[in-house]
C-alpha cells in the first residue's frame, strides 16, 4: 500500500509544481514524461501474484506459449473452429508469442503491457483533457490504473480503442473500424466502443437527444436479453453470472456528479463537441455500470471503456470553475483519499515488486 500511495503522491507533486503561466506545452510534456516513467516502473515491475489471479494466469499463458515453435500449432489447440474469428482473441495470443521470442520471462509481458496501457491513457488525456493534471490524477486514483494491473487483455483492448479516438475526431470511419477490430481480437468486449464514432459526430438537436434517451430506456428494458445475445455471439456465459447486490456506490457517485454538473452547463454542452461527446458517453457508462446491480457483472467491465470520458468531464468541471485553484486542490485531495480507501483490503494492499 505504501508503494502505490507514494506513487500517487509523487504524481500529485508533479502536478502541483507545474507553472501553467509559463511555457504550458513544455510543462505538460515534462509532467507526462515524469508521470509515465513512474507509473510504468511501478506497474511494470509489479509481482505477478498481487491483485487478482488474472496477472498470474496471463503470465502462465505467456510461459506456455514460449514452449511452442510455431504460433499456429498453439492457436489451433485453443481456437474452436466454426466460431467467429473476430472474437477469438487471437491478437493477444500472437502478441504473447512474438514477445516470447525476445524473452520467456513473463515479467517482460507485464512490463510491456503496462507501458502500452499507461502511454495510451496519457496520450488520450494529453490530446483531449482541458486540465491534464486532474485527468491524470483521476486516471491513477479513480480505478482505471488499478484495473489495468488486473485485466490485462481488456486493458490492452481499451488502450487500442483510446488510440482509435483520434480517428473519430478526424471522421475517419474505416481506420477507426479497423482499430476496433484489432481491439476486439484482444478482448471480446471492445466492439462496444464503436458507438463512440456515432456519438461524437452526431448533431446536438432534439431528435438525436430523444433517440439517445430512447436507447437508454431500451437498454434497461432488454438488458438481460442483450447479455444473452452477446453470450451467443462470443460463446461465453456472461449472462449467467450473478449481479452485485452492493458496493460500487462511490463510482456511481462520481458518474452522477460529473454528469450532473456538466448537464447544468447547457452552453458548454452545445458549443463544445468534445465535452458533449464525453457527457453522452459517460451517461452510457453510468447505465452500463448500474446494470451490475440488476443484470450481470459483465456490464461493469464493459463500462470501463467509457470511464475515460468521465475523466474528461472532471477536467472540464475544474477548468470551468470560478475558483479554479480551490476546486483543483479539492478534487486532488478527495481522489487521493479515495485511492487510499480502496487500497485498504484490496489485492494491491500488499504491493510488491517482482524482485521482492
Amino acid at each position: 500500500m505504501v508503494i502505490l500511495l507514494s506513487t500517487t503522491l509523487l504524481i500529485v507533486f508533479f502536478a502541483l509544481i507545474k507553472n501553467n503561466n509559463t511555457n504550458v506545452e513544455k510543462e505538460n510534456k515534462i509532467f507526462f514524461i515524469l508521470s509515465a516513467v513512474v507509473l510504468i516502473l511501478v506497474a511494470g515491475l509489479r509481482s505477478r501474484y498481487i491483485g487478482t489471479s488474472d496477472t498470474d494466469s496471463y503470465a502462465t499463458t505467456f510461459e506456455n506459449l514460449s514452449a511452442y515453435t510455431s504460433f499456429g500449432s498453439y492457436f489451433s489447440g485453443v481456437y474452436e473452429k466454426g466460431k467467429p474469428f473476430i472474437f477469438s482473441e487471437a491478437a493477444f495470443h500472437l502478441f504473447c508469442y512474438l514477445l516470447g521470442k525476445i524473452s520467456s520471462n513473463p515479467q517482460l509481458l507485464i512490463l510491456t503491457t503496462s507501458a502500452i496501457n499507461i502511454l495510451s491513457a496519457l496520450f488520450f488525456i494529453k490530446n483531449n483533457s482541458k486540465n491534464t493534471e486532474i485527468s491524470t490524477i483521476g486516471y491513477v486514483c479513480l480505478g482505471s490504473f488499478s484495473f489495468s494491473m488486473n485485466g490485462m487483455r481488456q486493458a490492452l483492448a481499451m488502450s487500442i480503442c483510446l488510440l482509435g479516438y483520434e480517428f473519430v475526431k478526424r471522421k475517419k470511419f474505416i481506420p477507426f473500424c479497423l482499430t476496433i477490430i484489432l481491439a476486439t481480437l484482444f478482448h471480446k468486449t471492445a466492439f462496444v466502443f464503436l458507438i463512440v464514432y456515432f456519438v461524437y459526430n452526431m448533431k446536438w438537436n432534439k431528435i438525436n437527444v430523444t433517440f439517445l434517451l430512447i436507447s437508454l430506456a431500451a437498454f434497461v428494458l432488454f438488458v438481460n436479453k442483450i447479455a444473452a445475445v452477446f453470450d451467443e455471439l462470443v460463446d461465453k456465459n456472461y449472462s449467467e453470472e450473478d449481479s452485485f447486490s452492493s458496493g460500487g456506490y462511490v463510482s456511481v457517485l462520481i458518474y452522477l456528479l460529473c454528469i450532473g454538473i456538466t448537464l447544468l452547463n447547457q452552453k458548454l454542452l452545445k458549443n463544445n463537441v468534445n465535452i458533449r461527446a464525453s457527457f453522452v458517453l459517460s451517461t452510457y457508462g453510468l447505465f452500463l455500470y448500474l446494470a451490475r446491480y440488476f443484470s450481470t457483472q459483465i456490464y461493469e467491465r464493459v463500462s470501463y471503456y467509457f470511464f475515460f470520458f468521465v475523466l474528461l468531464l472532471l477536467s472540464s468541471i475544474v477548468d470551468e470553475s470560478k475558483n479554479k485553484n480551490f476546486m483543483k486542490l479539492l478534487v486532488i485531495v478527495l481522489s487521493v483519499f479515495l485511492f487510499a480507501y480502496r487500497l485498504n483490503g484490496s489485492g494491491f494492499e500488499d504491493y510488491k515488486f517482482f524482485f521482492m
